[in-house]
């Protein structure tokens, strides 16, 4: 059974937003804002609000990855998950998982940007 990439993507949006709120970080990203390219990373683009120091996203990077890693766990990946703040664009970048150890299959994600 190959993990649906929506709803992993669903999934880890909601954790970045959820930790960027939980630490006043006016910051967020969204399903149309997330490229993913299948053999090595998923880029989650970020809309900060103006004035927001990008100092405050690197400053989390660590908690963010271990909450990332936890919400993979329930996909059947128990990899870590190195998180990465990318300049420009900004976004938070994120390895793409080989394959599911449970499965052995490879996530489906696309090889281009999402576009809407």
């Amino acid at each position: 059974m190959q993990t649906d990439i929506k709803t992993l993507l669903t999934r880890e949006i909601a954790v970045i937003n959820g930790m960027l709120q939980a630490h006043q970080i006016q910051a967020g990203t969204a399903l149309t804002r997330t490229m993913c390219v299948r053999s090595s990373f998923i880029a989650y683009g970020l809309k900060v609000a103006p004035g927001q120091a990008i100092s405050r996203i690197e400053n989390i990077q660590r908690e963010l990855a271990n909450e990332l890693a936890r919400s993979r766990l329930k996909f059947g990946y128990s990899a870590p998950c190195p998180v990465r703040v990318r300049d420009y664009p900004l976004a938070i970048e994120v390895p793409t998982q080989p394959r599911c150890p449970s499965t052995g299959a490879r996530p489906p994600c696309a090889a281009r940007p999402r576009t809407r």
